[in-house]
């Protein structure tokens, strides 16, 4: 029984890889197109992300959070002269994201 289900769970955890990895290439290749320079965040922002997505337009800063449980989270950090402001955006779509650092972009 312990087999079983130990093969179970690398079946899954094997699916959520090729999902996160998947999604992945896709919003990097997206960010790309939309003129924002893309590495990877070595420490995600939020403690229930697999990992996250830097993207970098001037003094604009796009975070994409890919969740273990699903879906993206989004924030958006605007850089100052002396401070830096950040906003999590209540959205699940990376399209939505774009536009609201582009606008955070175009308010700099």
């Amino acid at each position: 029984m312990a087999n079983i289900l130990a093969k179970l769970y690398e079946r899954k955890l094997a699916r959520i890889g090729k999902r996160l990895s998947s999604d992945r290439r896709e919003y990097r290749t997206a960010l790309e197109k939309a003129g924002f320079t893309v590495g990877s965040g070595r420490y995600p922002a939020r403690f229930e992300a697999a990992e996250s997505l830097v993207a970098r337009k001037g003094d604009v800063v796009l975070e994409v959070s890919q969740l273990l449980r699903g879906g993206s989270a989004f924030s958006v950090s605007l850089n100052g002269e002396s401070r830096r402001k950040t906003v999590r955006l209540f959205t699940g779509r990376l399209d939505e994201a774009i536009a609201f650092a582009d606008a955070a972009q175009y308010l700099a």
